[in-house]
C-alpha cells in the first residue's frame, strides 16, 4: 500500500491527525508521490479547520507546478471559506478563462452561483451549469456536512448517482460492498423506499471508529452502529439488511443459490486488485441479464487505487465477455465505472434496445433519402 493509500485508510478510521503525519514525511519526495501528499494533505487540513496550513500548501503545490488548476480553485476554495468573496471569485474565474472545462471551477460555482453578483462578468460556458440536485432526505443531506463523508467516504455527486441509478433500475435485489457509515447505503435504500419495493443486502467489515460523533447519532463506537443507526432514523432499515464479515466469504456464504436474481451492485470495498476481482466474480455470478455492478474510485490517477480499474481491464477474460463497461468521471475526480451484464437470448424486459432503435433509426433515414431523391 502506498503512502496516500495508508494516509486515506488512517482518514477513513478517524485517524485525520495521523493521515497528516503520514504525508507530511513525503511532501518533498518529488514527482507524482510529492503532489499526491501535498494535495491530500492539504485537504485534510482543511477539513480539519486548520485553513492557513492548508492555504500553504495549496500555494506550495501552485509554485511547483504553475499549471495545476485544480490547487488554484481549492485554494480559493478556502478564501471562499474566510469571507474572501470577490478574491476567491476572481481567481476561479481566471482558471476558467485558461482552462475552461476545469471541473473544480464548475463545482465551484454550482455550489454558489446564486451568491454571484449580477454584474460579474462570468464566461459563457458557466450558463449551462447543472442545477444542484436535493439530498433525497435529511439523513443524508446532514451526512454530507461531515469531512468522513466528503472526501473520505464518497462524494455527494456520487450518492445523487447512484440514488438516481436505483431509481431508474427499479431493483428487486441490491448488494452493496462496503458501507463504512452508511452514507451509500442510504442513498440506495432510499431509492428503494422512494420506488416502493426492492431490498439492499450490504457487506462491511464495519469497523472501529475512533472519536466518530454522527451528527444525527452522536457518538458511535463502530461502523456498524453507525449504518444501522443511520438507517433506522431515515426510516429504512425494513430495506436492508447487513452482514458483518469479510465480503468474499460472506457473499457466498450467506446468497447461495440466488444466481442472476440481483439487478444492481455496488462495489466500494477491498480496493487492491486482487481482493476487487474477488468481489466482483461473486457480484458478476449474482447479477441477472443487464443488470449492473457500479464500481467506486474507478480512476486511479484521482483516487490512487489499483483495484478497481483493473477489474474493468480484466472483465473480458474473467467472463469470458459476458459484461460491458464503462469508465466516468466524477467531480473528486475519484471515477465512476458502469458495467452492464450481457443479455444472451434473452429479450430485456425494456423496450426498445439499443439494437432496434438504431435499426429503427436507419430505416426511417433511407425512407427520408428515398422521399428526398424521387
Amino acid at each position: 500500500m502506498n503512502p496516500i493509500e495508508q494516509a486515506r485508510e488512517l482518514a477513513l478510521s478517524g485517524q485525520i491527525p495521523e493521515a497528516i503525519a503520514l504525508l507530511s514525511r513525503h511532501v518533498n519526495a518529488g514527482g507524482e508521490l510529492a503532489m499526491g501528499a501535498l494535495g491530500h494533505r492539504a485537504w485534510f487540513l482543511r477539513v480539519s479547520g486548520r485553513l492557513a496550513e492548508a492555504e500553504a500548501d495549496y500555494s506550495d503545490m501552485i509554485s511547483r507546478w504553475p499549471d495545476l488548476a485544480e490547487a488554484r480553485v481549492r485554494r480559493a476554495e478556502i478564501w471562499r471559506m474566510r469571507g474572501e468573496w470577490d478574491r476567491a471569485v476572481e481567481e476561479v474565474l481566471d482558471v476558467l478563462r485558461s482552462h475552461p472545462r476545469e471541473p473544480t471551477a464548475f463545482a465551484f460555482f454550482a455550489d454558489c452561483r446564486d451568491l454571484l453578483k449580477p454584474d460579474t462578468n462570468v464566461p459563457e460556458v458557466l450558463n449551462h451549469l447543472p442545477v444542484s440536485v436535493p439530498a433525497p432526505s435529511e439523513v443524508v443531506g446532514l451526512l454530507e456536512q461531515q469531512p468522513v463523508t466528503l472526501p473520505t467516504s464518497v462524494h455527494p455527486a456520487l450518492g445523487r448517482m447512484l440514488y438516481l441509478l436505483a431509481r431508474s433500475v427499479r431493483p428487486a435485489l441490491v448488494l452493496e460492498i462496503g458501507c463504512y457509515i452508511g452514507y451509500s447505503t442510504c442513498n440506495l435504500a432510499q431509492a428503494l423506499e422512494d420506488s416502493g419495493r426492492g431490498h439492499l443486502h450490504a457487506f462491511d467489515i464495519f469497523m472501529e471508529l475512533k472519536d466518530y460523533e454522527s451528527p444525527v447519532l452522536g457518538p458511535c463506537a463502530n461502523c456498524y452502529d453507525a449504518t444501522s443507526g443511520h438507517l433506522a432514523r431515515a426510516g429504512l432499515a425494513h430495506r436492508v439488511t447487513l452482514h458483518k464479515g469479510d465480503s468474499s466469504v460472506t457473499i457466498p456464504a450467506l446468497l447461495s443459490g440466488q444466481e442472476e436474481s440481483f439487478q444492481m451492485a455496488f462495489i466500494d470495498g477491498d480496493h487492491s486488485a486482487q481482493g476487487c476481482l474477488r468481489d466482483f466474480v461473486n457480484v458478476a455470478r449474482l447479477l441477472c441479464p443487464g443488470g449492473i455492478a457500479v464500481f467506486h474510485d474507478s480512476i486511479v490517477d484521482g483516487s490512487g487505487y489499483v483495484g478497481p480499474r483493473s477489474v474493468l481491464e480484466r472483465i473480458d477474460e474473467e467472463t469470458q465477455g459476458q459484461f460491458a463497461w464503462i469508465n466516468l468521471p466524477t467531480p473528486d475526480d475519484f471515477g465512476l465505472a458502469i458495467a452492464q451484464k450481457r443479455f444472451s437470448g434473452i429479450t430485456p424486459k425494456w423496450r426498445p434496445s439499443l439494437n432496434d432503435l438504431a435499426a429503427e433509426l436507419a430505416i426511417r433515414g433511407r425512407q427520408y433519402l428515398q422521399r428526398r431523391t424521387r
